[in-house]
């Protein structure tokens, strides 16, 4: 399941008032995140994803992600349980004029559905080694 995530950060937003955007997702493996920063945001917009007090992105608390008209496709194998699924959004917008939407494109998938994604890779990753060419 893919689940978005966003928030429009008003113009001059300090990180001591950081916006915080929560979301409930269904409890299973957080696998992909795609983060979009909007072009003209000059690198003043800065964010990051929580699952309760961890950070999930980026993985160090003090730091996070900013930029110019950027799009980040993380791949990750992070377990939610199912009474343990809120992630936030947090973001700010230092000396910004105006205001700039963040998004997050979230992918959850039961954990039975990506270990036989994993058994079936592990299986062709085998197969193609028995057949790679000796020199």
């Amino acid at each position: 399941m893919w689940y978005v995530l966003e928030d429009t950060v008003p113009a001059n937003t300090a990180k001591a008032d950081a916006r915080e955007t929560s979301i409930r997702v269904h409890g299973g493996i957080l696998h992909s995140i795609i983060v979009t920063i909007p072009p003209g945001s000059a690198d003043m917009v800065h964010t990051q994803l929580r699952h309760s007090s961890y950070y999930i992105l980026p993985r160090n608390e003090d730091k996070d992600i900013s930029g110019e008209h950027v799009n980040i496709n993380y791949r990750e194998w992070y377990e939610m349980k199912a009474a343990l699924n809120t992630l936030t959004l947090v973001a700010w917008a230092p000396g910004t004029q105006h205001p700039h939407t963040i998004r997050f494109l979230i992918g959850v998938l039961p954990k039975g559905v990506l270990e036989v994604e994993e058994d079936y890779l592990k299986t062709l990753r085998l197969f193609m080694r028995l057949f790679r060419r000796r020199a």
